[in-house]
């Protein structure tokens, strides 16, 4: 088997070119690592040219920092009879019971 001669060149593909390399691989049936060795194309090039590019990459952000201590709470006041609340986390709850619960 001939060594073949690895092209190297710092010019850019067009996508015309890039099209054209990805067809001739696949109606090669080689590897993807022969086809390049064989076509002088780095394999790791040829590889991100399979993978669509992402046109609007998502910047992920920061959650907000979580503020530990209390918070007001305001309650309407029922005319009959006073303010309640109930503040209840899982199976812990804390407060008072609404006129008429026991």
């Amino acid at each position: 088997m001939e060594a073949k001669e690895v092209k190297s060149t710092k010019r850019g593909i067009s996508q015309q070119e890039r099209q054209a390399h990805l067809n001739n691989w696949k109606i090669s049936g080689k590897s993807k690592k022969e086809y390049c060795l064989e076509q002088g194309i780095n394999y790791y090039t040829f590889m991100s040219w399979l993978t669509p590019k992402k046109k609007n990459k998502v910047v992920r952000s920061k959650p907000a920092p979580t503020v530990k201590g209390f918070s007001e709470v305001t309650l309407p006041i029922k005319s009959a009879g006073s303010p309640f609340a109930r503040i209840s986390y899982g199976k812990t709850a804390v407060g008072n019971t609404s006129p008429g619960e026991s």
